[in-house]
């Protein structure tokens, strides 16, 4: 059995149910096709790796498992208890590293992951911050309560957490939430495009 474990929160992608602040600007088709642009990407970067990967998705009755095979629903409650039961059930089953990631950051990749690992060898725990106050890479080494009481979805999230936890950190980047995240993604995939022919797929036209 590996010893460490990727785990990749994500949404079924429904109309309407997706980037729902994105959609208020853009249109819901629109944040749907945002959407699956980021979830494929994730897909791409995670096929094959050294650790192991789940999905933990939502709605539970949703039929993710036509996306990926190996997956599985998350628990019942607010995003704090789902993350806590996704960390507690990985080291129950004798993982000694868990990274956790949503769909929500362009930048996210295979590399960042692995660094996360490395750091978890000898840091209780490490964070990826966004530009939004928030983070987009969780990863433990052992139990922290960094879920309880937590400002979940406010600028305020990576502060309080810094104040809950000793952790190392990973460089800041960004999610994709808003019509100006997705302007800047549009200037960092074509900024990546010029430099190494592995860039992200274009986005699709919006307008």
């Amino acid at each position: 059995m590996k010893t460490e474990l990727l785990i990749i929160l994500a949404r079924y992608p429904t109309y309407g149910r997706v980037k729902t602040r994105l959609a208020a600007e853009i249109g819901k088709a629109a944040a749907l096709r945002v959407y699956r642009h980021l979830l494929e990407h994730h897909q791409r970067e995670f096929r094959q790796c050294s650790y192991d990967v789940e999905w933990h998705y939502t709605p539970a009755r949703s039929p993710f498992r036509r996306l990926e095979n190996n997956c599985r629903p998350q628990s019942d409650g607010d995003l704090g208890e789902r993350m806590c039961a996704c960390f507690s059930g990985a080291f129950e089953r004798g993982y000694r590293r868990v990274v956790m990631i949503g769909t929500d950051a362009p930048e996210m990749s295979a590399r960042t992951v692995r660094h996360a690992f490395r750091l978890l060898r000898r840091e209780r725990a490490v964070f990826q911050p966004t530009t939004d106050g928030g983070y987009a890479l969780i990863g433990l080494a052992e139990m922290v309560d960094v879920f309880s009481g937590m400002p979940w979805s406010t600028h305020r999230l990576m502060a309080a957490t810094r104040r809950r936890v000793k952790c190392a950190e990973l460089p800041v980047t960004f999610d994709i939430d808003t019509a100006a995240d997705l302007e800047r993604y549009r200037q960092y995939s074509s900024s990546r495009l010029k430099k190494t022919s592995r860039a992200l797929p274009p986005l699709l036209e919006l307008k």
